[in-house]
């Protein structure tokens, strides 16, 4: 009889606890938690999905939470380009494309200082020189026939250019060298056009090149 009379106790205490939570387990109302079951309607608006609090210490939103996604932006560094070395210019070059340089060199003649407008230029290690510059250093008269080319003459001298082919010929036969012509201008070899003279270089150091008008004595 004892035992029927305590299990009869311990039923009536587990319903008393259930039934308060299940009589306010649905919408609209509270439970003891201070929540309720989300109801059709609701959640058929978007207003909740479940079982959700109202108050307390777990209280939420009636409303469901967005899935809140964090899109990760790259983070793109951008380098900045080392900036490319600079070209160096082009050499420049002869109206047949063979390049040449300026030559900051003087000329002497018996010792004194010959005034030339143009410099001294190298095509391929030779040294060439404007030929009105060595026509003027040298008292040549410049003219030119009708095929336009180029005449040097003195009593007894005479240089011929062929500005077609750029061949030199003394006294009337081909000497073997060519001029060449950058911009148009015609450029004799030097020291072939000095030694057609009769005159020859003494002396040649990186500053002047020193120019004898004696001819050179055989011996």
């Amino acid at each position: 009889m004892k035992r029927l009379s305590i299990t009869v106790v311990i039923a009536s205490l587990l319903a008393a606890l259930l039934i308060p939570a299940a009589a306010f387990a649905h919408s609209g109302r509270l439970d003891s938690n201070g929540g309720h079951n989300c109801s059709e309607k609701s959640k058929r608006k978007g207003l909740c999905t479940g079982y959700h609090y109202h108050r307390g210490p777990n209280a939420t939103s009636s409303k469901p939470k967005a899935s809140s996604s964090t899109t990760k932006k790259k983070s793109t560094t951008t380098t900045a380009a080392a900036p490319k070395p600079k070209a160096k210019p082009a050499s420049p070059v002869t109206d047949k494309g063979v390049e040449y340089s300026s030559l900051n060199t003087t000329l002497k003649l018996d010792n004194k200082a010959a005034a030339t407008d143009k410099k001294l230029v190298s095509v391929q290690n030779n040294t060439y020189i404007y030929v009105r510059d060595f026509a003027k250093v040298f008292n040549l008269t410049l003219d030119t026939d009708k095929s336009k080319n180029i005449i040097l003459s003195k009593k007894g001298y005479s240089l011929k250019i062929h500005t077609s082919t750029n061949k030199i010929d003394l006294n009337g036969k081909y000497s073997g060298f060519n001029s060449v012509t950058i911009g148009g201008l015609t450029y004799l070899p030097l020291r072939f056009a000095v030694q057609s003279t009769g005159a020859s270089i003494s002396k040649a150091d990186g500053e002047t090149v020193h120019i004898s008008s004696k001819a050179v004595k055989a011996k």
